[in-house]
């Protein structure tokens, strides 16, 4: 439906710059366009941003990771009010995810972190540019690759994450964060329509941390428990899933194309 409204839109609206969005937030048309010729949000993508968005709350910390263009961090901090981190080694997804933080006005709320173009070596197969004040500068020269919660200031309690993407290596190399209680769920997008998946070794020390598997139904905001070892196009980790079926069943109504913002305390 949401893809739908987007082609009909763009038909009657040729011109405009910028396209309504998701709870009144905003894409570039550029945005739409890079999106488009990636085929993407795909279904399995507007699902898994229901979840987030029937998860989420004001002052949560979400983090994502080599997924989508950045309109999950968008919505994350656009529709619900929550801290986000983008992650992102594609220098035009980058580009586009910095004009919709500004057309946004969620400059104090979205935190994005680049990761460059890497030498083929252990040393940086991508790192972020960020000088000592936290802020981006413009060198591209490979850095060392640093943990993945080396790059983020507050602990996260929501990540979201593309196995096969670059960013997958930094996450494996910071999994300390995981032994804190605070994060309560880690969304692995399409690891069933990949070579790569989710290595088995992760996997196993999810399990281990007590982590649970399910897939999320929106129409119904429901979990649903899987096998670890079922293929699904998007995977729910959940450490405490009662607590995350909760928030979820009790998540305000967003309206796809509405100007006002609709946030649960």
């Amino acid at each position: 439906m949401q893809t739908l409204f987007q082609q009909i839109y763009t038909r009657f609206f040729p011109d405009p710059q910028v396209i309504p969005w998701i709870g009144g937030t905003k894409l570039s048309k550029a945005t739409w366009a890079f999106m488009q010729e990636k085929g993407i949000p795909t279904l399995d993508q507007l699902n898994n941003m229901a979840f987030i968005l029937d998860l989420l709350r004001p002052g949560d910390v979400f983090v994502a990771a080599g997924v989508n263009t950045g309109a999950y961090s968008i919505l994350a901090s656009g529709v619900r009010s929550a801290y986000a981190y983008r992650i992102e080694s594609n220098p035009a997804a980058f580009e586009h995810l910095q004009t919709n933080i500004q057309l946004n006005h969620l400059e104090k709320l979205v935190t994005p972190i680049q990761l460059t173009p890497a030498t083929p070596s252990d040393e940086a197969p991508g790192a972020p540019i960020l000088n000592g004040q936290g802020q981006h500068t413009h060198d591209t020269s490979p850095v060392p690759l640093h943990a993945f919660n080396q790059y983020i200031r507050r602990m996260p309690d929501v990540i979201s994450i593309d196995p096969q993407a670059l960013e997958m290596d930094v996450f494996q190399k910071g999994l300390q964060f995981l032994l804190t209680p605070y994060l309560k769920v880690i969304l692995f997008e399409q690891p069933g329509q990949t070579k790569a998946g989710i290595p088995p070794s992760l996997q196993q020390q999810l399990l281990d941390l007590q982590f649970e598997t399910y897939t999320y139904e929106p129409e119904l905001k429901k979990l649903h428990p899987i096998h670890p070892a079922e293929t699904h196009s998007s995977i729910v980790y959940c450490r405490d899933p009662e607590w995350v079926q909760l928030r979820v069943s009790i998540a305000d109504k967003v309206k796809a194309f509405s100007p006002s913002l609709e946030t649960r305390n």
